[in-house]
């Protein structure tokens, strides 16, 4: 059934996502899983909350730096799935032209390089004790 949302305000919208089959538990239950090459996996739900990691023994012989790097790519690979799939759950219900851009919204461009995230990290001061520069520093 595609349907023609574009005359629907708010709260027309989130009341069909109420009561449009169940569109609103089909939307929460997804997640997307994915694993990297040193067996690291993670899983997030559809709004990217990080719910299940599994380190496996690989991390144990990884630097810090190859640890950061293959989490970021495991992470991203998983979001990218649970949005697909979120996607697809979405468009049979909005249409073709909304379908295809909410593809377009969620098309990750390529991955920062790997340079960049070390100079970024080597960048830091040594006396930033703030969450995110004590979480690169690791």
């Amino acid at each position: 059934m595609n349907a023609d949302l574009s005359g629907l305000d708010s709260d027309e919208l989130l009341a069909l996502a109420e009561t449009g089959g169940g569109l609103s538990a089909r939307l929460d239950a997804i997640t997307g899983t994915a694993r990297g090459r040193h067996g690291i996996a993670a899983t997030v739900t559809l709004a990217g909350k990080l719910v299940a990691l599994d380190l496996g023994q690989a991390c144990t012989r990884m630097t810090a730096a190859e640890l950061t790097a293959e989490l970021r790519a495991v992470i991203w690979l998983a979001t990218d799935s649970a949005l697909a799939e979120g996607v697809e759950v979405l468009a049979p219900v909005v249409g073709e032209e909304i379908t295809d851009e909410l593809v377009r919204l969620t098309a990750r461009g390529p991955a920062p390089a790997e340079s960049t995230m070390e100079s970024t990290v080597e960048a830091l001061p040594l006396d930033d004790f703030s969450e995110q520069t004590f979480a690169l520093k690791d």
